[in-house]
């Protein structure tokens, strides 16, 4: 079995800053939503994944997450690049995520996919302020600059 390390401190500086930057947003506009990192989701009984970052709407479960979350955010590094924007997007896209985020440190940027009604991802790059809408009623802003600090 192959031991994979944890990621670098550029990971971990933009993973922080992300869950900062999206808990104060939330905070701020009132939302019912809980930002959690490293959470294990047991999408089926073959099928864990642990995403970077996680916003769900209401409180974290007491254990493992069950169900979608209404935000998924992956901080993409070379190593996991491939894995993130293919195998983890469609598996996100299937399971119902209506917010997938991948934030690339070293181009300082986030690409947004967003499901469409149909059920299939739109990519919509981050612009320097952009407003996300999630659970049901929650809308709040991302500014790339907060996050590449």
């Amino acid at each position: 079995m192959a031991i994979i390390p944890s990621p670098f401190g550029a990971h971990q500086k933009v993973l922080f800053a992300l869950s900062r930057v999206i808990s104060v947003a939330l905070i701020a506009e009132g939302c019912d939503a809980t930002v959690v990192s490293e959470l294990d989701w047991i999408v089926k009984e073959d099928t864990v994944v642990r995403p970077d970052l996680i916003v769900l709407c209401g409180d974290a479960p007491e254990r493992h997450l069950e169900h979608p979350p209404a935000l998924v955010a992956e901080i993409v590094s070379p190593s996991t690049r491939n894995n993130d924007l293919t195998y983890k997007k469609d598996l996100y896209e299937s399971q119902g995520v209506d917010h997938y985020l991948t934030v690339d440190p070293d181009l300082k940027t986030i690409e947004r996919f967003v499901l469409s009604s149909d059920g299939v991802y739109e990519g919509k790059p981050l612009s320097k302020r952009s407003l996300l809408s999630i659970c049901t009623e929650c809308e709040f802003e991302i500014r790339i600059a907060d996050v590449f600090i």
